[in-house]
C-alpha cells in the first residue's frame, strides 16, 4: 500500500498512475460559467446531533447589527445545524431560488449533495427525505430545460464529511476508498456524466473541527494521496475535477508542483479588503488568485454574501473580479466563470439570505462580460 501510494503521489498526476492519457474536457459553449451553489444535503458542518440548542456558545459571537437584521434566520439556522437524520431542505425554496437564478441570467447550479440522495451503491447513507435517483434525474432534467447546468458536489474534506455516516471514521482505509469510488461512479451516472464534479477538500485542519465530536485531519503525503485518488476516480468517467483551493494558502510551492493542471480551482474570499498586508492572515487568501494564475490553473473564483456576518457594505463578487483582472492579472482564457456561495440551507426561512446573494451578482456579471467579451 505505501509503495503504491508513493508511486501515485510522485507520478505526473492521478491519470498518469492509471496508465492512460487525461480525458479531453469540453470547454463551455458560449459564455463563462455564472451561477450559484445550493445545498440539498447539509450534513457537512458538524457531527453533533441536530436540532441543537440556540443558546449553545459558538466560536464567534455575531455582532448586534447582524442580529438586528438577520436574528430570527440566524437562530433558526443555528438550531438546524449539526448532523440530522432527516433532510433539511424545502422544495418550495429550491424552486423559487432556481427560478430566480434563471431570471438573473445564471447558467449553472452547483448542487451540494451530501446525504440528500439515495445512492444506488450505498443507500445506507440516505436520511428521511433523501431524493431517490428517479427524483434527482427528473429535477436535473427540469434544471437543464431552464438553462441551468447542474454540477454535482460531494465534499471529501474530513471537516465536511459527516454525510458519509460510519465511513467518516474510516478515512484512508481500503473500505473508504471503495466507498468513494462507488459514490463518484453513482453521481457521474446520475448526472449523465457532467462536465465538472466538485470534490470539496477545503478547511481540513483542526481549527475548523473545533466543534466536532470526532476530528480527523490528513496531512502531508496522505492528504495528497486521497485528494489525487478522488481526482483520478472522477477523471476515469471523463469528468473534470473541481476543488476548493485553500490548500494553496499555506502550501503554495507544493500545491503548484503537485496539483494537476486539469483540476479546476475555486479560491474563496468573502471580505471587502483586497489589499491586506503581508503579515495579515488575509494575505494568502487574496493572493491565491495570483498564485493560481502564476501556476497556470483555470479558475472559477468563489464569492459570497456571508462575509462580515451578512451585513457588509461592499460587493464581494464585483471586488473579486476586479482584483482578478487588475491585480492578479488572470488571463481571460483561464477565468472560467464566477460562482456565488451563500452558505445556507435551502429552506423557506432562508429565502432572504438567498435573495441577498443573488442581488449582489449583477454588477459582477456586467464586469465579467465586459472583461471577457
Amino acid at each position: 500500500m505505501m509503495q503504491s501510494r508513493r508511486d501515485f503521489i510522485t507520478g505526473a498526476g492521478a491519470a498518469a498512475v492509471a496508465g492512460v492519457a487525461l480525458p479531453s474536457f469540453a470547454e463551455a459553449k458560449g459564455k463563462p460559467l455564472y451561477g450559484m451553489l445550493l445545498h440539498l444535503g447539509m450534513n457537512m458542518w458538524c457531527d453533533k446531533p441536530c436540532p441543537r440548542p440556540t443558546d449553545e456558545k459558538g466560536k464567534y459571537t455575531p455582532p448586534q447589527k447582524m442580529l438586528e437584521k438577520w436574528g430570527p434566520i440566524y437562530l433558526e439556522a443555528k438550531r438546524f445545524s449539526g448532523k440530522a437524520d432527516f433532510l433539511r431542505f424545502d422544495e418550495t425554496c429550491w424552486r423559487y431560488t432556481t427560478g430566480r437564478m434563471r431570471d438573473f441570467g445564471m447558467n449553472f447550479v452547483m448542487i451540494d449533495l451530501g446525504e440528500g440522495v439515495v445512492y444506488p451503491s450505498h443507500p445506507e447513507l440516505a436520511v428521511k427525505g433523501s431524493w431517490t435517483p428517479e427524483k434527482l434525474r427528473a429535477e436535473l432534467k427540469r434544471l437543464r430545460e431552464m438553462g441551468l447546468e447542474p454540477i454535482p458536489k460531494l465534499n471529501f474534506s474530513t471537516t465536511h464529511d459527516a454525510w458519509l455516516g460510519d465511513y467518516e471514521r474510516m478515512v484512508s482505509t481500503k473500505k473508504y476508498y471503495g466507498v468513494v469510488s462507488d459514490l463518484i461512479k453513482d453521481v457521474c451516472e446520475l448526472f449523465d456524466h457532467p462536465r465538472f464534479f466538485h470534490l470539496g477538500y477545503d478547511e481540513e485542519d483542526y481549527d475548523h473541527q473545533w466543534n466536532h465530536l470526532y476530528a480527523a485531519v490528513r496531512q502531508g503525503e496522505l492528504w495528497w494521496h486521497d485528494c489525487l485518488y478522488t481526482v483520478r476516480e472522477v477523471e476515469k468517467h471523463g469528468v473534470r475535477a473541481w476543488i476548493w483551493s485553500d490548500k494553496i494558502w499555506k502550501h503554495r510551492d507544493e500545491f503548484c508542483k503537485r496539483m494537476p493542471k486539469t483540476v479546476l480551482q475555486s479560491n474563496w474570499y468573502y471580505l471587502g479588503d483586497f489589499d491586506p498586508g503581508e503579515k495579515s492572515g488575509l494575505y494568502p487568501m487574496v493572493h491565491a488568485y495570483d498564485w493560481l494564475e502564476e501556476g497556470g490553473y483555470d479558475q472559477v473564483p468563489c464569492c459570497s454574501s456571508c462575509g462580515d456576518w451578512r451585513v457588509r457594505d461592499y460587493n464581494n463578487p464585483l471586488l473579486t473580479l476586479q482584483y482578478c483582472r487588475d491585480k492578479a492579472h488572470v488571463k481571460p482564457e483561464r477565468l472560467k466563470g464566477l460562482m456565488m456561495a451563500p452558505w445556507c440551507q435551502t429552506r423557506d426561512f432562508t429565502r432572504p439570505y438567498l435573495d441577498d446573494a443573488l442581488e449582489l451578482m449583477p454588477p459582477a456579471k456586467k464586469f465579467m462580460d465586459e472583461w471577457l467579451g
